[in-house]
């Protein structure tokens, strides 16, 4: 059996000779996919535990301004191999994050942003000890508020007040969800529908009574997710999920004109996208990064300025020369206002608003 190969081999050495003086930034995330895996390595397919055997790597610099200013460090082995139990995600923590750590320690990184399921898998970065001169940060404060970028660029363009909108947050208990429904609350967007699988609940009840606790605008409803045929039609959604396979069909996609997906991976099936394509518009959750921002790795997004807003949340603490870790756990509604804040500050703003299908808002 011969090793994997990489295609562009990088070295913590070619990372840390390039860096500015003070350090530089990483983004720690998995391959996603097999077709992830062949973006980086030469030949395959490859067996699972040539995946595992491998380790991370480098798998691209991250440019600013033509320099380098940090690299991405990728574990080869796709989630659905670890995400789906105790011992998956015990095998990932050991052979996966930790050695990513020491990679980036290695790289002479400052600030370590936690991307796709890593802070799932991490307790949300509370797990382990990571290296003392490592800064983390989950990436979900800078996820919320460039959601809510996101939809008041929409309202924008319709004409509208975010306010006047009906929204239903799909995945409402979960760290993303929860703290999407109480911004959203917070800045006044207070018809709500919260909806989670039935073994959540009581997590949903409990936020439901705290955000009309805080709020009296609008209305917070609760949903359960086995159960949606009778849910109202609504303006907006958001998609914060983990399941493991593509679940929103044509029926439930029809129920609102307009999707912002942050789930992983997609939510929606290939078959209701095609179908409702021209009817229904269906968003990635990410942003445009300021001038002179280059990733190279491919992330199938439009172009290289483009990323997920975990990463642009690491770029941010990085600029800022934070000296402690941004977001550990669940980040708060004071974190959020603050990346609201800082994301425009460094030149981030929400990505296109048009659909994989090549539709745009307001057509």
């Amino acid at each position: 059996m011969s090793p994997m190969k990489l295609k562009t081999p990088w070295t913590a050495h070619d990372i840390r000779s390039r860096l500015p003086s003070g350090g530089g930034l990483g983004f720690l995330f998995h391959a996603t996919d097999p077709e992830t895996v062949s973006f980086a390595f030469e030949g395959g397919p490859f067996s699972d535990e040539e995946l595992w055997a491998h380790g991370p790597f480098i798998g691209s610099p991250i440019f600013h301004e033509n320099r380098v200013v940090g690299c991405h460090i990728i574990s080869p082995v796709p989630a659905q191999l670890w995400a789906g139990g105790h011992t998956g995600i015990r095998r990932f923590r050991q052979e996966g994050y930790e050695p990513s750590l020491k990679l980036a320690k290695e790289c002479g990184l400052t600030h370590v942003g936690l991307g796709a399921l890593i802070p799932f898998a991490t307790q949300f970065g509370r797990y382990g000890e990571c290296p003392p001169d490592l800064r983390l940060t989950t990436g979900h404060a800078a996820t919320v508020a460039n959601l809510g970028h996101m939809v008041s660029a929409i309202a924008d363009v319709g004409g509208v007040k975010p306010s006047e909108l009906r929204y239903a947050i799909f995945g409402a208990a979960g760290s993303i969800g929860s703290n999407v429904s109480r911004w959203f609350a917070r800045l006044g967007w207070g018809d709500l529908r919260l909806i989670d699988v039935a073994d959540r609940a009581s997590q949903v009840r409990t936020l439901a009574a705290e955000i009309r606790n805080e709020s009296s605008r609008g209305s917070v409803s609760i949903h359960s997710a086995e159960e949606l045929s009778a849910l109202e039609p609504f303006d907006i959604a958001i998609i914060a999920t983990n399941k493991a396979a593509p679940w929103i069909d044509a029926e439930l996609l029809r129920k609102a004109p307009l999707w912002i997906d942050d789930s992983h991976p997609r939510a929606v099936t290939p078959e209701a996208e095609t179908e409702l394509r021209g009817e229904v518009l269906y968003l990635e959750c990410f942003a445009r990064g300021p001038q002179g921002l280059s990733q190279t790795f491919p992330f199938r997004l439009p172009t290289g300025r483009d990323c997920y807003s975990c990463f642009a949340e690491v770029f941010v603490c990085w600029r800022e020369g934070m000296r402690s870790d941004f977001v550990v756990g669940e980040p708060s509604l004071a974190q959020i206002e603050q990346m609201h804040l800082l994301l425009p500050k460094y030149g981030f703003q929400p990505g296109p608003l048009t659909s994989k299908g090549g539709c745009k808002v307001g057509q």
